[in-house]
């Protein structure tokens, strides 16, 4: 019983000795200061208020408002082609010329066959005279020999055989005047025909509807013109020019009509019309209207850089916003180069710049790095300006 007690008296002794050591080691340590946090060398912006626009680059086609394939109607020889690529022309002259000869010998013998019906005209009007004049005098005999039978001078033959003189006559004139209304007929279609033909011989000529520019030669000497191959392309500068691209549904939100359309750094012109999509990708279509002075190549493929809608705020640099999962913040420099978290809306990104929405003031500084830096930035809570930010 004594050994027992002795060996608690000797536990809870070590025990009152190992707490007195603990509270004695946290005293010491408790009079060690913490080691020093030393601010982070960083760079350094300011908040600017302005605006951002984002460039869109496209390839499209330079083309003419007004253009035109020209062909014939009509098979032919190409004797000519007067113009050649590039050439100006006035309204009214010849770019081409098709043979025809075909068609001006098929209206000579035509006109020939023509002249040959009009020539039985006199022969058949002096017939059908002589047809009237007879069937007039069978008439008159018919009546007479009629009156005389019906006064019983005359046999009833004697009527018959004038009867059968005056059904004669009659059937002659009838028979004349078919021959006359087919001949009337028969030169009336050749008319038709000559008239067709001369229509025909404009075709042969191909002049210019306007002033304009060859584009595009087509068909020389001794090609065979048919109804609808073209022979010679052209355009008309007069009516101005269009630079047509194709455009993501998602760019079209960020380009309004009338955004400005750059070629290089020089201004050629603006965008005026969206057409709907229309192809497997679904991409738009969209018109930019040149300045007239521009000088490019039609049908050619060109750059562009079309300036998006412009989006106004609070400037900076995209190194600047630091992301959470709780929101976007930037870290502003306070009195003492004090590091502060503030919240903000990040509205536009373009490029290595965003427009931001925040209650901080114009000329603010804040911090410019990689994440991990701001991270690091964030927790230390005070920096060393080094240098301002350059971009």
């Amino acid at each position: 019983m004594k050994t027992k007690i002795l060996f608690i008296a000797i536990i809870v002794g070590l025990v009152l000795i190992g707490v007195t050591a603990i509270k004695k080691k946290k005293e010491e340590i408790s009079k060690i200061p913490p080691p020093k946090i030393y601010p982070i060398s960083v760079k350094w912006t300011t908040i600017k208020s302005g605006e951002l626009q984002e460039e869109f680059n496209y390839i499209g086609t330079f083309q003419p408002y007004k253009h035109a394939t020209i062909s014939t109607k009509i098979y032919g020889t190409v004797l000519k082609v007067y113009k050649s690529e590039g050439d100006f022309f006035k309204k009214g002259e010849l770019l081409a010329k098709i043979d025809d000869s075909e068609i001006k010998s098929n209206i000579s013998a035509l006109e020939e066959e023509k002249r040959a019906k009009e020539n039985l005209i006199p022969g058949l009007r002096a017939e059908l005279r002589a047809a009237e004049i007879a069937l007039k005098n069978a008439k008159e005999e018919f009546n007479r020999e009629k009156f005389l039978y019906e006064k019983g001078a005359v046999p009833k033959v004697a009527v018959e055989k004038v009867e059968n003189q005056l059904a004669i006559a009659e059937s002659k004139v009838e028979s004349i005047k078919a021959k006359w209304k087919e001949l009337k007929s028969a030169i009336s279609s050749i008319e038709k025909k000559i008239e067709a033909l001369k229509s025909q011989l404009k075709y042969t000529e191909i002049r210019a509807l306007d002033d304009g520019v060859v584009s595009e030669v087509l068909a020389y000497e001794g090609s065979l013109a048919t109804p609808g191959k073209p022979i010679i392309k052209v355009y008309y500068p007069k009516y101005g020019f269009k630079i047509l691209i194709n455009i993501p549904p998602e760019d079209a939100k960020e380009i309004p009509i009338d955004s400005p359309v750059f070629k290089g750094e020089k201004k050629i012109g603006k965008l005026v019309k969206y057409y709907p999509s229309a192809n497997e990708n679904f991409l738009y279509i969209a018109e930019i209207k040149v300045n007239k002075s521009e000088k490019i190549k039609p049908f050619e493929n060109v750059s562009v850089k079309v300036l998006g809608k412009p989006y106004k705020g609070q400037i900076v640099p995209i190194y600047a916003i630091l992301h959470l999962k709780n929101g976007d913040y930037v870290l502003s420099v306070e009195q003492n180069n004090k590091v502060k978290p503030v919240k903000i809306k990040v509205l536009k990104t373009v490029k290595d710049k965003a427009i931001i929405s925040s209650n901080l003031q114009e000329g603010t500084k804040v911090i410019v790095g990689r994440e991990s830096k701001l991270l690091e930035v964030m927790r230390r809570g005070s920096v060393v300006l080094s240098e301002a930010f350059d971009g």
